[in-house]
């Protein structure tokens, strides 16, 4: 897919990126890279802001 295809390219791909995408109607699984690993948050600012955004 074209978004995996962007995952690929310099320099995204030395970056340490995470994505996990769902459907929330339907909980299929859209888009995944990198979901299985950990990561430290940048921020819990930017969670909380995804969480409101996401409730929306």
């Amino acid at each position: 897919s074209a978004i995996r295809g962007f995952f690929q390219t310099e320099p995204i791909s030395q970056l340490h990126v995470g994505v996990y995408a769902v459907d929330l109607s339907s909980g299929r699984e859209l888009f995944s890279h990198n979901e299985d690993k950990k990561f430290i948050p940048a921020s819990n600012q930017k969670i909380l802001v995804t969480a409101a955004a996401m409730s929306l």
